[in-house]
């Protein structure tokens, strides 16, 4: 137990040191631009057709009222182009509409645009629902469920702070980000037990797997991880000094992660099951136990996670579909292969942390047994 402690401890102070630690120079200025996004709400919208040297387009005459910052309380007049050559763009306002605008302070003046919708409340929604069923239904298990997750996403927040820097080794930074991450939500759900370390241990195999095989695909195929538009808007202008190589490996890693924690802790939680109602079962019989139910999780897990990653990019699938080009240029088109890649990649991960998981907590059980 002592070792299990100084391990947790190590990574505890190694993580912190590294999110925390000035390890180069900070890569945005806060004080970029005297900019600013306010919420409003839609008092009155005026449609009109318009045909000029842009074609013909619905613009809007909006009348809002701001609903926070210094100016709260003001009203407001913009114009809202919701349509381009008749193609309407799902941005028509209408009175009662929550929005945001971008304030844009020149001198004495100051502009108001549309910029997007209020949608926070209603994701705000989503989430207590969601936080509610994991108290109601799963009790102290749910309440760890959720603080694993805070977890995850405490880390996964620092880690966007330190791989912005471009003096930071992304690869060892985003490998640490899943070890520490993975080591702190399973002793949160599972608590300080052999599972949890069996489990850990498959994780860890899984994500090793994951990575090399992450590292050497960008390489063979020359994949750019330009294959999106935020990616193109950081090399061209926010990050230009960004690793992006090291931010498709960092993608592909953590992507993987949660599934493989899910396939681990769910054969090292049957092995000990079983291991708890027959104390006299060998090592050789839990072991082939645990690869059994690892068989049937590999399978609907690997599928789960290809056809999460498809879904994720079918709006360019229809396209190049719509194109009737050959299925040859389809899968070899960077985007497609792109994220196809990074389904086999974590589901050749997930593979890997089967038998690892399946033999520790074999030989962790069997070993302890023979200690009593």
């Amino acid at each position: 137990m002592r070792k299990k402690y100084i391990v947790l401890i190590l990574f505890f102070a190694t993580t912190l040191l590294l999110f925390y630690s000035k390890l180069g120079p900070q890569l945005v200025s806060k004080d970029a631009s005297m900019n600013d996004y306010q919420k409003a709400t839609v008092l009155s919208a005026k449609t009109l057709q318009i045909l000029d040297q842009y074609g013909q387009r619905k613009e809007q005459k909006v009348k809002l009222r701001l609903t926070d910052g210094p100016e709260t309380g003001k009203t407001v007049e913009i114009t809202n182009n919701s349509s381009v050559n008749g193609i309407d763009f799902d941005y028509a306002l209408a009175p009662g509409d929550k929005v945001l605008v971008f304030a844009d302070h020149r001198g004495a003046l100051t502009t108001y645009y549309f910029y997007d919708f209020d949608r926070l409340p209603y994701f705000l929604f989503l989430l207590g629902i969601f936080v509610f069923g994991l108290l109601f239904w799963g009790r102290i298990v749910g309440l760890k469920s959720i603080i694993a997750l805070g977890i995850s996403l405490f880390f996964l927040w620092h880690f966007f702070s330190v791989a912005l820097v471009p003096t930071n080794n992304i690869y060892f930074i985003s490998l640490l980000f899943c070890a520490a991450a993975s080591l702190f939500v399973l002793l949160t759900v599972g608590g300080n037990t052999d599972k949890t370390w069996a489990a850990l241990a498959g994780t860890w195999g899984g994500l090793a797997f994951a990575g090399l095989l992450s590292y050497f695909s960008i390489q063979w195929m020359h994949l750019s991880g330009l294959g999106n538009e935020p990616a193109f808007s950081l090399k061209a202008s926010i990050a230009p000094q960004l690793d992006l190589h090291g931010v498709l490996f960092a993608s592909m890693i953590i992507a993987s992660l949660g599934a493989i924690m899910d396939v681990t802790v769910s054969i090292a939680s049957a092995q000990f099951e079983l291991y708890q109602s027959s104390p006299e079962i060998t090592w050789r019989e839990l072991y082939r136990a645990g690869m059994n139910v690892g068989k049937d999780i590999m399978g609907a897990m690997s599928n789960t996670l290809v056809l999460a990653y498809v879904g994720s990019s079918l709006p360019l699938l229809l396209l190049i579909v719509a194109e009737k080009q050959q299925l040859a240029h389809i899968l070899n088109t960077s985007v497609v292969i792109t994220e196809l890649t990074r389904a086999i990649v974590g589901s050749i991960g997930l593979i890997g942390s089967v038998p690892l998981t399946a033999i520790t907590m074999s030989v962790i059980c069997c070993r302890k047994r023979n200690q009593l």
